[in-house]
């Protein structure tokens, strides 16, 4: 009879702690909570672990999702985002959306890549043209003196 009891107290105490985590799940309520300068083990104490983390732009960022109850179903309330700088909260509210999509951010950097590819050509065929200028230059010089050195700069070395 008292093993019997003994286990019946374990199992009180079993369900009334999980029942009590289970109860305990964020809301927007806690959310609400959080400020900015917040270091990351305050944010853990008030929502818990976030749905997903990742790292952008120096920034670590960390998304939330809030349930609600609708009667027999559990449905997806919100969705919230909380930025870390030097691990104190930066940023927290919807997530941020891109002001362009992928696709026209690809067009402006391929612009920008064939510009600065021309921008590259016209630098070449100067250094190409000034190296032939030279080159003409002291054929010149070599013609008309004995000396084919003569007219040739002569560099001391750099030390």
């Amino acid at each position: 009879m008292m093993n019997l009891t003994k286990h019946f107290v374990l199992l009180v105490l079993v369900s009334s702690f999980s029942q009590s985590w289970a109860g305990t799940k964020p809301d927007l309520e806690d959310f609400d909570k959080i400020a900015l300068k917040m270091r990351k083990t305050e944010v853990i104490e008030y929502l818990g672990s976030p749905y997903t983390s990742f790292r952008d732009s120096g920034k670590d960022r960390w998304i939330y999702h809030f349930y609600k109850n609708r009667g027999e179903k559990v449905v997806n309330q919100e969705v919230r985002e909380i930025h870390f700088e030097s691990g104190e909260v930066s940023y927290k509210g919807t997530p941020l959306k891109a002001k362009i999509s992928a696709e026209e951010q690809d067009k402006i950097n391929l612009q920008k890549d064939l510009e600065e590819l021309d921008k590259w050509e016209k630098h070449k065929k100067k250094a190409v043209d000034a190296r032939e200028e030279y080159r003409q230059w002291v054929l010149e010089r070599r013609n008309k003196h004995d000396d084919p050195d003569a007219y040739v700069p002569q560099f001391k070395p750099v030390k």
